[in-house]
């Protein structure tokens, strides 16, 4: 591995580290990352949830019987990616620590993109570790981290796209990865990122063979952003109504 690329992840999951001790440890080792006076006990018991229907049941999570018997209910994963993950880790540490342990590698994915981005800018080393910094100063993560959203802790992602679609040499498989997993981080991302992919393919004027996965991730966050928002109870069916 690059000098480089391991400096940058020792600083973000230095910062991460820091980050998440400081908002997880006051409340105790075996309490869940969150304010419980937030959303903190619905996305527990979701991540619960979608991880006994994966593993006892062996089934989609789109439905479970284990809320509103003898029905059932309908969940959906705002953000499948990050809720596979937690799934995944469910059955060897459990819901509380799986969703302590997917926050925290978000946290430092984000501190790690906030460097990416710089470094893509030709910035020198404090430049990357302030921009690093300052990443993890985002508001709008912080509130997401401290409450548990994880569907709202896809800005580092969102940060790895910037510095590929701005890179002196983008490459589209890596530029249409980063977008791929937006789209999986679930609808939240879909709308800036759609604009974003546009806007840097028409100022950067990419080459086809580099435009075709950015149109394309584009056309995909497109397409979820109109599935959510005009579906069935989205918000502009909703004001249609």
């Amino acid at each position: 591995m690059p000098l480089d690329r391991v400096r940058r992840v020792a600083f973000a999951l230095g910062v991460a580290a820091l980050a998440f001790g400081r908002v997880w440890l006051p409340s105790g080792a075996t309490i869940v990352l969150g304010r419980p006076e937030g959303e903190l006990r619905d996305h527990l018991w979701l991540s619960w949830i979608f991880a006994r229907e994966a593993w006892d049941r062996s089934a989609i999570p789109l439905h479970t019987k284990l809320a509103a018997f003898p029905e059932g209910l309908s969940v959906y994963p705002l953000d499948p990616l990050h809720q596979a993950a937690i799934t995944l880790l469910e059955p060897t540490i459990g819901a509380v620590a799986a969703v302590n342990v997917v926050s925290f590698l978000l946290f430092a994915v984000l501190v790690y993109g906030g460097q990416k981005l710089a470094a893509t800018a030709g910035s020198g080393v404090r430049a990357e570790l302030a921009c690093g910094a300052l990443a993890a100063a985002s508001p709008a993560f912080l509130g997401a981290f401290t409450d548990t959203q994880t569907e709202g802790m896809a800005s580092g992602w969102l940060l790895l796209l910037l510095s590929e679609l701005f890179s002196d040499s983008p490459r589209p498989w890596r530029t249409a990865l980063w977008g791929c997993v937006l789209l999986a981080t679930g609808p939240y991302m879909a709308h800036g990122v759609a604009l974003i992919s546009v806007i840097a393919w028409l100022w950067r004027r990419f080459p086809l063979r580099a435009s075709l996965p950015v149109i394309g991730t584009a056309a995909l966050l497109g397409a979820t952003l109109w599935t959510t928002e005009a579906g069935s109870g989205g918000a502009l069916t909703a004001r249609a109504t």
